[in-house]
C-alpha cells in the first residue's frame, strides 16, 4: 500500500516474462516534489527493495486466496503442485522472473505452492497496484501475456513430450482437458 510521500514503483517489463530491476520508475503521488528518500520509514523499504525469505519459506501454498504477485529480486522460488499425493514441480525461477501474477486476473485459489530454495529477495506488488499500472502502461501488460503464453506453450511441449514417449494417452489427454475446459 502507498501514501502520500512514498514513492511509488515499478519495475520495468524486458522480453520472455523478466523484469529489469535497476531502473524503477518512481514518482511522489503527493505531487509536493518530495525525493525518493525523504519522509521514508523503515518500513517502505521492503515496498521498495523487497523483502528477503529464508530456504523453505512458503510464500503461498496451492488453494491458498491470492492478492499479489512476486518479481524475483535475488535467489530461486520453485513452483510446484501435489498431484495424487506426489509433488510434482514445474520449474524453479531466479533473478527477474516474477510468479502469482494469475490470481491478480481470475480471482481464483492459487494454482501452485511457491518456496523459496536457499534465500530469496522478492518484491510484492498489491492487486491495486498492478491493475493501476496496467492501466497507465500497457506494456506492462503485453509482458505479463508474453509470459503467461511462454508457461502455455511449455506446458504444452512438455504434454506433447509425454504422449511421444508413451507415458500419456492421447485420449487420456484429451478428456482431462475437456473436463477441465467444462468447469
Amino acid at each position: 500500500m502507498f501514501w502520500p510521500g512514498m514513492p511509488m514503483i515499478m519495475p520495468l517489463p524486458l522480453d520472455r516474462g523478466r523484469f529489469d530491476l535497476a531502473p524503477v520508475v518512481c514518482y511522489d503521488p503527493s505531487g509536493r516534489g518530495e525525493r525518493e528518500d525523504e519522509g521514508m520509514q523503515a518500513h517502505d523499504s521492503e515496498a521498495l527493495f523487497g523483502k528477503t525469505y529464508a530456504d523453505g519459506t512458503v510464500i503461498f501454498r496451492e488453494g491458498d486466496v491470492g492478492r499479489e504477485m512476486f518479481i524475483i529480486q535475488d535467489g530461486q522460488v520453485e513452483i510446484s503442485s501435489v498431484v495424487d499425493g506426489e509433488k510434482l514441480v514445474y520449474g524453479v525461477l531466479g533473478k527477474g522472473r516474477f510468479f502469482g501474477e494469475m490470481a491478480l486476473f481470475d480471482d481464483q485459489p492459487r494454482s501452485a505452492t511457491a518456496t523459496v530454495r536457499g534465500s530469496a529477495r522478492l518484491m510484492v506488488l498489491e492487486r491495486d497496484t498492478v491493475r493501476d499500472r496496467l492501466k497507465g502502461d500497457p506494456n506492462i501488460g503485453l509482458t505479463l501475456l508474453r509470459s503467461m503464453c511462454e508457461r502455455i506453450r511449455s506446458l504444452h511441449q512438455g504434454l506433447e513430450d509425454l504422449i511421444s514417449a508413451g507415458n500419456l494417452e492421447p485420449g487420456a489427454v484429451d478428456a482431462a482437458l475437456k473436463a477441465h475446459q467444462s468447469q
